[in-house]
């Protein structure tokens, strides 16, 4: 290599911070407010999730010490206390991350007590795909997120005080890091899995009967449970025209999910094809990964579509004007409520799965129609994309609004 090219590669590779920074914090339409309704909806979700486990059930489960988190051995056979103890605490602090009172604070502590929770029912195979919701998601959000900013009551009590923390006006991207760094998380573990699948020791390429016989195991650890069986194992089993196909494109499709870093149409294709994927598993071979649905949630404009929702629906009353100390007093008597009626029942738990009907393989019906509407907008026509600059506005930015 010659020495102009040489010194253009060390030219191009001395700007990928920069390029990286921008790429990180450019600006978006009202990013602020979309963090600020994700986070309602992250919890909402978070809560949903819990609902699927009975932590009751981790202190008679057999087995060895758990190493929890890679750095703590936790023996075997605690007290079911401790295990209904560490459930009540992601319950309250759920409920305290939905209102948004001290919200970095409580993002900080559900990250370590929800991950540490979490860890347990991994450990028994009980919490696949949840590393996004219990680990990156927090982990990102408490270091450079701002979800706290809109629709909280942080924003509520200190709007009218901290105006200096919130000068930055809402379309800034730094808003939107957190969900940009999730997305690079995301596509190097794509990339990783697709690459593991077809390097030396991998089986993709020499086992031609791989997806047919993964989803026939599939199937029959779905009938041991009790589940319902699809047909589609015997017919997938016999339709050997599919095999390769198969193998090839789930390869690929891994190998390719970082185009989605680029944006536009193409994001909207790979994510409108993996929702795709999980909605067909999901509803065909109860093989779900619905945790992982939370990751795309995080890239939906919310404001918009609160926006959208407001002209069709009344408008809800604002909170009154209250003394701070009544504002935040109930927030914690709500929390610790919610808390307590977890495990009651009729009680939260029941109605955040809707009575038991909200399971992992029927929310996958509404996401096959999403995931097909999704790849048909990326290839018959681009969506509407707004300018990312912005006028700056002559008018100082507000403070941050209550909850609607």
């Amino acid at each position: 290599m010659s020495d102009g090219a040489m010194t253009t590669l060390r030219d191009r590779l001395a700007r990928l911070p920069q390029a990286l920074g921008t790429w990180l914090t450019a600006p978006a339409p009202h990013a602020a407010q979309r963090m600020g309704l994700f986070r309602i909806v992250f919890a909402l979700f978070y809560l949903w999730h819990l609902s699927r486990y009975h932590a009751v059930a981790v202190a008679y489960w057999p087995g060895e010490p758990l190493p929890v988190l890679g750095i703590a051995w936790v023996p075997d056979g605690l007290p079911a206390a401790v295990y209904l103890g560490l459930e009540a605490v992601v319950i309250g602090l759920l409920v305290l991350l939905m209102i948004g009172h001290r919200t970095q604070l409580v993002t900080v502590l559900l990250l370590v007590v929800g991950g540490f929770y979490e860890a347990f029912f991994i450990a028994q195979h009980y919490g696949g795909s949840t590393v996004f919701l219990t680990v990156y998601i927090p982990l990102f959000m408490a270091l450079a997120g701002s979800w706290g900013r809109e629709y909280s009551l942080d924003a509520y009590l200190h709007g009218g005080h901290r105006e200096e923390a919130l000068a930055r006006p809402a379309e800034e991207g730094f808003h939107l890091m957190p969900v940009r760094a999730t997305l690079i998380v995301a596509s190097a573990l794509f990339l990783s899995a697709g690459l593991l699948k077809v390097m030396a020791g991998g089986t993709w390429l020499t086992y031609t009967r791989i997806m047919p016989d993964t989803v026939l195991h599939a199937i029959t650890e779905n009938a041991a449970a009790g589940l319902p069986v699809a047909p589609i194992g015997r017919w997938l089993s016999e339709a050997t025209w599919l095999h390769d196909p198969l193998r090839y494109g789930v390869v690929a499709f891994e190998s390719l999910f970082w185009l989605a870093l680029f944006g536009g149409r193409l994001r909207l294709l790979i994510f409108g094809a993996a929702l795709l994927f999980h909605s067909l598993n999901g509803i065909w071979v109860n093989v779900t990964f619905t945790p992982f649905l939370v990751f795309y949630l995080m890239f939906v404009d919310w404001e918009a579509w609160k926006q959208r929702l407001g002209r069709v629906l009344p408008s809800v009353p604002r909170w009154p004007t209250l003394p701070s100390a009544v504002l935040v007093g109930g927030s914690l008597v709500l929390a610790l409520t919610a808390a307590a009626s977890w495990n009651l029942h009729p009680g939260l738990r029941d109605v955040v799965s809707a009575g038991g009907l909200l399971t992992e393989e029927t929310l996958m019906y509404p996401v096959l129609p999403i995931a097909l509407f999704m790849i048909g907008r990326a290839l018959v026509g681009a969506p509407k994309t707004r300018s990312t600059t912005t006028r700056p506005s002559k008018e100082a930015p507000k403070a941050g609004t209550a909850p609607a």
